[in-house]
């Protein structure tokens, strides 16, 4: 009797602990996160069927948002939203703004390949327009993607514009041979990332670390191919000066310094440009430049989504990302849930 007792007790003194901890200690409660793995595979799963059946890059080259997003709403389930965002070619329009005479816009638009009162590139079979205009510093059109500049200019009277547009996600472009005074102007060698050296670079250049997928000159280069076709090296004016780093895009194949080189920042971009002659190369490289600074991440979305794709960013909605790598670009659809 004592035995049963005795048991009875420890059941009882278990069960107390029990309430006690039950009391202390909370179960996790929240999002379940197999529901965000589930939409994972489904939306992985859509864009690889789309690439397999061909669908993906006529989309794409065609610039159909409708039909990619009327394909992808059949597609996923119906308690679920999406953003299709492409990386590594630039929307349909491209708007450059010029700090520049009406002589130097005309030889811009030249270097671009105006014809017929148009400058229309063709990369991987898609159609992007450049549009270029005159424009002030301190009164940028908001449109504009790129602010291109000739030769050297001091922004130091307008860092407060310069910022503005870098962190609405704008580019800035200097086309310029440099001296020390000029690298070391509190911008070039800030926000462009410059270092300045006295070594004098040759006229031969090449693209750095391309083979690299991770260095943004592996991805100019694919830009350059697609217009060109053309691998071997560059010809270049002399450049003095610029120290190599994992930002160059081009670099001195005998002295190893930048010719070209670029910058990202936390929004918007640099790009420094150096020993510019006009040759066929030349600007098929400064195509090539424009291209990727205007690539900051292009949603194939409808306009009414984009109020909400903005609303997302600054929200705690969880949401899953899956993405299709190509050769030349990569297709990323985030996925959310709408009743959450």
């Amino acid at each position: 009797m004592k035995g049963f007792v005795r048991i009875l007790e420890a059941v009882i003194a278990s069960f107390v602990i029990l309430i006690s901890l039950s009391y202390f200690i909370t179960a996790p409660s929240g999002y379940d996160y197999w529901d965000e793995t589930l939409l994972r595979i489904q939306a992985q799963d859509a864009l690889a069927s789309l690439y397999k059946s061909g669908s993906l890059e006529n989309y794409i080259i065609n610039n159909d948002i409708d039909g990619i997003n009327n394909t992808l709403t059949a597609m996923l389930p119906g308690t679920a939203d999406f953003s299709v965002e492409i990386k590594g070619m630039p929307g349909t329009i491209i708007y450059i703004g010029c700090n520049c005479s009406d002589a130097e816009l005309a030889n811009l638009e030249n270097m671009l390949g105006k014809t017929g009162g148009e400058i229309r590139l063709t990369y991987n079979g898609r159609q992007i327009e450049i549009r270029v205009s005159k424009s002030s510093i301190d009164n940028i059109d908001p449109r504009t993607n790129i602010y291109f500049m000739f030769d050297y200019t001091d922004l130091n009277p307008y860092k407060d514009k310069m910022n503005g547009f870098l962190q609405a996600g704008g580019t800035l472009f200097m086309l310029a041979d440099l001296d020390e005074s000029k690298v070391e102007d509190g911008i070039l060698d800030e926000t462009f990332g410059l270092e300045w050296t006295d070594i004098t670079a040759s006229t031969s250049g090449k693209f750095y670390n391309y083979g690299d997928v991770e260095k943004r000159s592996h991805w100019i280069r694919n830009y350059f191919l697609g217009l060109s076709g053309n691998e071997s090296e560059i010809e270049f004016d002399n450049g003095r000066g610029v120290v190599n780093d994992d930002r160059t895009v081009i670099i001195d194949d005998t002295y190893q310094v930048s010719k070209v080189k670029i910058n990202e920042l936390n929004c918007g971009r640099t790009v420094w440009f150096a020993g510019y002659d006009g040759s066929g190369d030349m600007n098929d490289l400064l195509k090539a430049l424009i291209l990727w600074s205007a690539d900051n991440g292009y949603r194939m979305d409808p306009g009414y989504k984009t109020a909400m794709i903005d609303k997302l960013k600054n929200s705690d909605i969880p949401y899953t990302e899956a993405s299709y790598l190509l050769p030349n670009y990569e297709v990323r659809l985030r996925v959310w849930g709408i009743f959450y």
